[in-house]
């Protein structure tokens, strides 16, 4: 009897384990289709936002850059074809066909998110974007980060960190970053004059040929940045 009463114990025990297992295969099966139709519906958002961006002429192209960046932040294998897609638009936009004088009326101009909304929107979601740039990234792909000769002026961001850009002969006048990370960026030449910097860090940057004594600051840091001449009174090197 005992070992009778073992054994149905045993197929019992048995058969609750293999139910058991159906139902966590079913699960995880179910599972893996549910994250496969979540992956699919991304793709398909992901290509119509990178098509509306591209014709940056319609209504809808600041809301889609928003779902790019929103796509992208889930992700990761999306950030760099995002991040590449948004820099083009920037630059097609704001890049200067020649250098700006100094003359009064070159500093008197609207908000840089009121001049070209869907400038700044793209310019918001890549620095908003985590791990756009990583370390296996090409030289190509590394060119195509670049933001030389832009009209940056009164551009106003909080919370961003900006990766491996060059804001190279850029101007930023009188422009304003607060929360901000500058890592391993190019300011070569770019023009800072009446910048506002609050809790701004620059890491491992270049800062040749720059005016930052121009800038105004509070709590910003340095480290590992090379070119700087002058220092500011307010810039803490670390």
């Amino acid at each position: 009897d005992s070992i009778r009463s073992g054994a149905v114990t045993l197929l019992t025990g048995s058969a609750l384990g293999i139910a058991g297992l159906v139902a966590f295969l079913s699960f995880s099966a179910s599972r893996r289709d549910a994250e496969h139709q979540i992956r699919s519906s991304q793709d398909k958002l992901f290509t119509k936002a990178l098509s509306a961006i591209e014709n940056s002429d319609s209504a809808a192209s600041v809301g889609s850059v928003s779902l790019l960046g929103s796509i992208a932040r889930d992700r990761s294998d999306l950030r760099e074809p995002a991040a590449s897609a948004l820099f083009a638009l920037t630059r097609a936009r704001v890049r200067l066909s020649a250098p700006l004088d100094d003359h009064v009326g070159n500093r008197t101009v609207d908000d840089l998110a009121n001049r070209d909304p869907l400038a700044a929107a793209a310019l918001k979601v890549i620095g908003l974007m985590p791990g756009s740039y990583s370390r296996s990234i090409t030289a190509g792909a590394i060119a195509e980060r670049g933001l030389e000769g832009c009209d940056l002026r009164r551009w106003k961001i909080s919370g961003a960190c900006f990766e491996v850009v060059s804001f190279s002969r850029s101007y930023l006048w009188d422009s304003m970053f607060i929360d901000c990370k500058f890592v391993k960026c190019v300011f070569g030449n770019v023009d800072w004059a009446g910048v506002q910097l609050l809790r701004v860090q620059f890491i491992d940057c270049d800062l040749s040929s720059t005016n930052l004594t121009s800038a105004h600051g509070s709590d910003v840091r340095s480290s590992g940045c090379i070119g700087l001449i002058e220092t500011p009174e307010w810039l803490t090197v670390g």
